[in-house]
C-alpha cells in the first residue's frame, strides 16, 4: 500500500506502473527465459510500438526483476558511447549485486571484475568483445547471467550494430547473456534489414499495441485499490473507455481522476468526468501539439489526407487526395513513420499510431 492520499499513477514516459496492463504474456515469456537461460529464444527479444505504448516501462520491469532470477542487468540507450557504457554499467551493477547478495556469489569480486579485462601484455589493447568476455568469465564462475537492455533503437548508430553482431558470438559461445531492445516500429524494421545482423531476424519480435477495454479496467481498478481508494463499475468503464487502450493515456487519466477525488475514499462520476477532461487536454498539449509542431507542411498534408478514412488508409487514396503520385506520398509516409506518428499495417496501407491525433489534426485544419 502506498502512503495515504499519494497518487499511485505514474504518467511519465518510462515509469513502471503499478499494473502492467496487457503485457502478462510477454513478461512471462521474458522472465521464463531468464529462468531457463542459455538456449531460450526469448533471451534475444525486440520490442516495438508507438510512443507511449510502454516499451521502456517493460524493459525497466524486466531489468528490475532480473536479479530475482539470478541475472545482473545493465540498461543503455542506442547512442554513441554505448559500448563503453555497457562495460561500465556491467561492473557497476555487479558491484551492487555482490555487496547486497547473501546467496551463492563467492567466486566473484569487484576487484576481479575490474582487473579481469585489463591483465594483458604490455602494448595490447583489448577490444570490446575481449573485455566483455573477461567480465562474463567472472560471471560464469558465480553462475550469473547478464541482461543488456537497449532503449530507443536507432539503426544509424554503428555501435548498436556492433553490439548486436558481437551478441551473436556470445550466443555461439553459449554465454549466459540476454539482449532486450526496444524502439519505434520503423527503427526496429530498419535494424532487422541490416545485412550485418541478419541473424537478428530470427529473434523474438514483440509488437506492443493498445490494450483491451477489459485490460484497461483491470489496470485502473487495481491501481486505484492499491492506492487505497475505490471506484464503481460504471465509472470505471467510462474511465477505461476514455483511455482508448493507450498505456500512457491510461496513466494520465488515472492520475487526474485520482487528483480530482481529493481526500475522498471513492472516485465519483464527477471525478471521472473532470479527470478525463483534464487528462485529454494535457495529452493534447504534451503529445499531440508537440508532435505536430515539428511536422513539415507535407507531413501535415499527408495526415489531413487520411482524415476521410475510418481507421486505416490506402497510400493510393492518400496520394489522390494530396494530388501527388503514390511514390511522392510514400516519402511523407516514411517521414511520419520515423517520428512514430504512423505505421505501415500491410502493403500499401498505413494507420495513425497516436490516439486522438486525427481529431486534433481535423480541428487544426478547420481553423
Amino acid at each position: 500500500m502506498v502512503e495515504a492520499n499519494r497518487n499511485p499513477f505514474t504518467p511519465n514516459f518510462g515509469s513502471v506502473p503499478v499494473w502492467m496492463a496487457g503485457r502478462s504474456r510477454v513478461i512471462g515469456d521474458l522472465l521464463g527465459a531468464l529462468d531457463q537461460g542459455v538456449g531460450n529464444p526469448n533471451l534475444c527479444t525486440l520490442l516495438s510500438g508507438a510512443r507511449g505504448s510502454g516499451k521502456t516501462a517493460l524493459l525497466t520491469y524486466v531489468s528490475d526483476h532480473a536479479r530475482e532470477h539470478g541475472w545482473v542487468s545493465v540498461d543503455v540507450s542506442a547512442e554513441v558511447g554505448m559500448l563503453e557504457d555497457v562495460v561500465q554499467r556491467t561492473i557497476e551493477s555487479a558491484q551492487g549485486y555482490v555487496r547486497s547478495s547473501t546467496t551463492k556469489v563467492t567466486s566473484i569480486s569487484v576487484p576481479a571484475l575490474f582487473s579481469a579485462s585489463w591483465e594483458h601484455a604490455a602494448g595490447f589493447e583489448p577490444n570490446w568483445r575481449t573485455r566483455m568476455n573477461a567480465l562474463l568469465d567472472q560471471f560464469a564462475l558465480a553462475d550469473l547471467g547478464l541482461v543488456i537492455t537497449v532503449d530507443e533503437v536507432n539503426p544509424e548508430v554503428g555501435e548498436l550494430v556492433s553490439l548486436v553482431s558481437t551478441y551473436q558470438h556470445f550466443v555461439r559461445e553459449r554465454r549466459n547473456v540476454a539482449l532486450l531492445m526496444a524502439g519505434l516500429p520503423n527503427n526496429v524494421s530498419s535494424l532487422l534489414s541490416n545485412d550485418g545482423v541478419s541473424f537478428l531476424r530470427r529473434a523474438s519480435w514483440r509488437r506492443l499495441g493498445n490494450v483491451s477495454q477489459a485490460e484497461a479496467e483491470v489496470a485502473l481498478r487495481r491501481t486505484i485499490e492499491f492506492g487505497g481508494k475505490s471506484i464503481e463499475g460504471g465509472d470505471l468503464s467510462v474511465a477505461a473507455r476514455s483511455t482508448l487502450g493507450y498505456p500512457y493515456l491510461m496513466q494520465l487519466v488515472g492520475y487526474h481522476l485520482w487528483e480530482a477525488s481529493a481526500d475522498h475514499d471513492t472516485i465519483s462520476s464527477d471525478d471521472v468526468r473532470d479527470g478525463v477532461l483534464i487528462a485529454r487536454s494535457e495529452f493534447e498539449e504534451r503529445v499531440l501539439e508537440s508532435t505536430c509542431r515539428v511536422l513539415s507542411d507535407g507531413d501535415r498534408r499527408f495526415l489531413v489526407a487520411m482524415l476521410p478514412d475510418e481507421g486505416e488508409s490506402r497510400i493510393a487514396d492518400i496520394a489522390t487526395r494530396m494530388g501527388v503520385t503514390s511514390n511522392y506520398a510514400s516519402h511523407y509516409r516514411r517521414r511520419l513513420e520515423e517520428q512514430g506518428v504512423v505505421s505501415t499495417r500491410r502493403r500499401g496501407v498505413v494507420g495513425v499510431d497516436l490516439p486522438l491525433l486525427k481529431d486534433y489534426v481535423a480541428r487544426m485544419a478547420a481553423e
